[in-house]
């Protein structure tokens, strides 16, 4: 009887102190956060509309829609790399770069009724997962 408790208890530990790591697919939550506010959108949408938006993208998208992978693609922006120690102003403006850089060459999709940059379509996505 003893050993059977001593095995439940091991079990349950160890689902315990594993259980924080589960479905935890972010290698920076930090960055993720920030790189997941499209600026100029939540400028006039909600927190609703732009996770609506981000599941939409990944409907279309849907081998683009992991955090990890929408984190690797926004933390390259405009060829920089982005960290969660760069300054949130050069952050943001280089995610707007980036915004303005997918205009100006047409990379742009039509999620959910809105035309929208590459980078913007990926940032409400990360959004809608975190």
């Amino acid at each position: 009887m003893k050993r059977r408790n001593f095995i439940v208890l091991s079990v349950l530990t160890a689902a315990t102190v594993s259980a924080p790591f589960v479905g935890c697919n972010s290698s920076n939550p930090e960055l993720d956060k920030k790189l997941a506010l499209p600026q100029i959108l939540s400028g006039f949408l909600d927190g609703k509309s732009i996770k609506d938006i981000g599941k939409a993208y990944g409907r279309q998208q849907p081998n683009d829609y992991s955090i990890r992978t929408l984190e690797k693609q926004l933390a390259k922006s405009n060829g920089r790399s982005l960290s969660s120690k760069t300054p949130a102003k050069d952050l943001y403006s280089s995610l707007n770069e980036s915004v303005e850089n997918d205009f100006k060459t047409s990379n742009t999709l039509l999620v959910n009724g809105w035309v929208l940059s590459a980078t913007e379509a990926k940032q409400c996505a990360l959004f809608s997962l975190i």
